[in-house]
């Protein structure tokens, strides 16, 4: 060990030209764990046993948390909406005094999430040009590390009721005039006004509170106050708002509908609500999801539901399905009723009654997925238009393969090179089943007839087997036997007792 010493203290004092070729050479001869640490303490400089304690001093000012902390700076800039303290901190004008300008000395309250993320001002406290009495003008203190006064940070849950909300930035009451962005909170669904929210955030410990909350430096988490998944029925539904009511008491809009499914009236559905304060009701379904057994059957034997549909599509599609510009297309455009797994064909006619030639750009139905529904001829083709002459009609012919139960339509759209129209292709898929049991449920039996054999004789005479008037009681009570007990056996059970 002793030589190995001295061989590195021979070299310590060299020419700095022939350091990096003799510190490779101790390096490569260097294997021992404890040799090599004693070559780095004694290679290392003079001064670099005393930077632990600056470390250590850092440490006390930024930590690897959260921190908050009062300071003292100089507006060096205002803009429209925001402004820099000291060339560095941003911070909004609505969280500033109205009569703030550039040049105006500060204290301001900060926030930092973690030593890495940059410094947020949340709030300015006060101008302190402004802070004088009439003899003394104190000078506004220079902000250092030192200079920082910390404050206390804690984590509270607190139940808000969404006020306001301008895109991706809402509103929440209390306290009603902060607000911040979605985007860099953790929340699991979309919120609207009216809705009751727990929301978890950061708050500055204060003095001066009753309750010791002081401001809110940073939103974490946001949560529907209450959630539970209840089973209803629609009871309104406006087609043209695409909004409705479940049971009277639960808001829900289309958005919330599961894909494909269009509500009517009188659907028994499975939602997931939370509570939200809409008008006069106190829920909000985030997700409506048709009970498909009940409310597939209840629609096929409900004979206001082909008028509820035909009402909706109506309203949300006038415009399209209206004739145009001299062409007009058939409107009666039904299948008619199919069993399962059966086709059949139907023509539509698009006449062109006007005095000028069309040309019909394209063709299709606007549900592509899951469609039961395709056109046979004409093909058309997407790289150029199929004319329509002055008088001439055209026949589109369209096969439909029942593949799903009950009432279905498709909307069909022919894009011609200045304007659209539409038609709305239905057809009824019924189940032989179903229908057997409807049938069968109010066919008339035939009449029984009566011979010898039916003909059963009692002592009170003739009678007819039939069908019994009373239901079989569950339960029928039978009365126990009752036994006589034998002289030798009551002489056993005397003896036994008067021993």
């Amino acid at each position: 060990m002793l030589p190995l010493i001295r061989f590195i203290n021979s070299f310590l004092y060299q020419e700095q030209s022939t350091n990096s070729s003799i510190e490779n050479n101790v390096t490569s001869i260097v294997k021992d764990p404890e040799e090599a640490k004693l070559l780095e303490l004694l290679e290392a400089p003079d001064d670099a046993t005393d930077s632990s304690g600056d470390d250590d001093d850092d440490d006390d000012i930024v930590g690897e948390g959260p921190q908050c902390f009062q300071a003292f700076g100089i507006v060096t800039a205002v803009g429209v909406l925001d402004g820099i303290i000291d060339g560095t901190y941003r911070f909004q004008l609505k969280d500033a005094p109205g009569n703030i300008k550039e040049g105006h000395n500060v204290e301001y309250l900060a926030f930092q999430p973690s030593a890495n993320d940059d410094i947020i001002i949340r709030k300015i406290i006060s101008i302190t040009d402004e802070l004088w009495t009439e003899d003394v003008i104190e000078p506004v203190p220079k902000t250092t590390d030192n200079s920082k006064k910390k404050k206390a940070i804690f984590e509270r849950h607190k139940v808000c009721r969404l006020s306001k909300r301008n895109g991706r930035e809402i509103f929440i009451d209390p306290p009603g005039d902060y607000s911040f962005n979605l985007d860099h909170v953790k929340i699991s669904f979309v919120p609207i006004p009216g809705d009751w929210l727990t929301v978890v955030m950061r708050v500055e410990e204060s003095e001066d509170s009753l309750n010791g909350v002081g401001e809110i430096l940073e939103i974490l988490e946001v949560m529907p106050l209450r959630f539970k998944s209840t089973e209803g029925v629609v009871s309104h539904w406006k087609a043209d708002q695409k909004m409705g009511i479940i049971d009277r008491e639960t808001y829900f809009t289309l958005d919330a509908c599961e894909i494909g499914y269009v509500p009517v009236v009188g659907d028994q559905i499975d939602a997931h609500i939370i509570e939200s304060q809409q008008g006069h009701l106190s829920w909000r379904a985030l997700k409506v999801i048709p009970a498909t057994q009940r409310t597939s059957y209840n629609r096929r034997n409900d004979m206001n539901f082909r008028k509820s549909m035909l009402a909706q599509s109506a309203d949300a599609h006038g415009e399209l399905l209206q004739n145009k510009y001299g062409i007009s297309i058939s409107t009666r455009c039904n299948f008619g009723k199919l069993k399962y797994g059966n086709e059949r064909d139907m023509i539509v006619e698009v006449k062109n009654s006007s005095k000028i030639v069309h040309q019909l750009a394209s063709a299709g139905f606007c549900n592509k997925f899951q469609t039961q529904m395709k056109l046979i001829e004409p093909v058309l083709k997407s790289d150029q238009y199929y004319q329509i002459d002055i008088g001439e009609t055209v026949k589109f012919v369209f096969r439909c393969q029942a593949k799903f139960f009950g009432n279905a339509e498709e909307l069909f759209v022919w894009n011609f090179k200045a304007f659209n129209i539409g038609r709305f292709l239905r057809v009824e898929v019924e189940d032989e089943y179903l229908q057997e049991v409807k049938n069968n449920k109010y066919q008339r039996k035939p009449k029984m007839e009566i011979d010898r054999e039916n003909i059963v004789p009692t002592k009170h005479g003739f009678i007819i087997n039939g069908v019994r008037s009373t239901r079989k009681a569950a339960f029928i009570p039978i009365k126990l036997g009752l036994f006589k007990v034998p002289d030798q056996f009551w002489d056993i059970m005397a003896d036994n007792k008067c021993g």
